[in-house]
């Protein structure tokens, strides 16, 4: 088992500690025991604390130390994905429905829309109003799009 694979088994074992959260990435910089830097991101479906991910970073770093699968200095990084960075798991989708998303699909085709549904194969999207009705913010027909068709998602964040 490599240095990134036990390091993910570590902390998927201090996650069983916050049900209420899910994993959405984990990166290392460096090789085996010369890494550099990890850096993991988490949600939850109320968000993440910044005193939770302060807790799981000192159990994470306490266990890595305690196991010395680092040999060299290194960076320990928790923390939200950020509003943006990409959705990347399906969690992060269920999180976000009713949230305006822009979707960049496989073949380079854009939509923006409302996040209305989230399945098993994809999601649901009703589609911003391209009328001149500035009345209807949204087209009254969903838009199916599949988890494998997407290239990527954002959440389009607004001020109003």
């Amino acid at each position: 088992m490599s240095v990134e694979e036990k390091i993910t088994e570590l902390l998927e074992g201090t996650l069983i500690s916050y049900p209420h959260l899910f994993l959405v990435a984990c990166k290392f910089s460096g090789k085996e025991e010369h890494i550099t830097k990890v850096t993991i991101f988490l949600d939850g479906e109320q968000g993440v604390s910044i005193d939770e991910c302060a807790e799981i970073s000192r159990k994470l770093g306490n266990d890595i130390e305690e196991r010395d699968l680092v040999k060299a200095a290194y960076n320990l990084e928790v923390s939200s994905p950020g509003i943006d960075q990409p959705l990347v798991i399906k969690p992060q989708y269920i999180r976000n429905k009713g949230r305006d998303v822009q979707i960049e699909l496989e073949d380079g085709k854009v939509i923006s829309g409302k996040l209305e549904e989230v399945t098993k194969e994809g999601v649901s999207i009703l589609e911003h109003d391209k009328s001149k009705n500035k009345s209807k913010k949204y087209s009254n027909k969903a838009i199916e799009i599949t988890f494998q068709n997407i290239k990527k998602t954002i959440v389009l964040v607004s001020f109003n």
